[in-house]
């Protein structure tokens, strides 16, 4: 079973967690201390875990996956909790905050060699959503299967071939529902 934490339940955090919610093979915990009470609530019969704060060092090494859905003006302040963490060797960051660049994810996180940014759609909250994904070269083929599996739940992927794409791919969905 993958484990992954979900940084940020907005919109689109929640959107992507209504979607993963029943999935077999991933364990999902999630740190918002905004929305804490109201995740609890809405998902207190699943099994979904909370943090109302950043996990400890022991909690963070034992997740596959952390996946940051915040906003871009609180990246800065999030991602200096996680700045000195040792992680898991293969653990994969994963970015859906706009406009912060994979460099942005490398250089505020110290020990992270595998990032993969995306960019999903607010129709991934049906299931019908279209997520565009770039990764760093030092992505193994295993996560971006293992990304590519879990964000094809929520609607087609689509993986582009550097990261100048993905810009361009969020200026078209970020306007594209309207």
């Amino acid at each position: 079973m993958k484990r992954v934490l979900l940084v940020g339940c907005g919109h689109m955090g929640s959107a992507l967690l209504n979607e993963w919610i029943n999935l077999k093979s991933y364990s999902l915990t999630v740190v918002d201390p905004v929305s804490l009470n109201s995740l609890k609530k809405k998902y207190y019969k699943k099994k979904v875990r909370f943090f109302d704060k950043t996990p400890n060092q022991n909690e963070i090494k034992k997740f596959d996956i952390i996946i940051f859905a915040i906003k871009p003006q609180i990246a800065n302040k999030v991602l200096s909790e996680y700045r000195n963490f040792e992680f898991k060797k293969n653990i994969l960051i994963t970015s859906i905050v706009a406009g912060k660049k994979i460099s942005f994810f490398k250089k505020n996180i110290k020990n992270v060699i595998q990032i993969v940014r995306v960019m999903p759609n607010m129709p991934a909250l049906i299931g019908e959503g279209v997520s565009c994904l770039v990764s760093n070269k030092s992505t193994s083929k295993n996560n971006k299967k293992m990304i590519n599996n879990l964000f094809s739940k929520v609607g087609k992927t689509i993986w582009l071939k550097n990261e100048i794409e993905i810009d361009k791919a969020t200026a078209i969905s970020g306007s594209g529902p309207g």
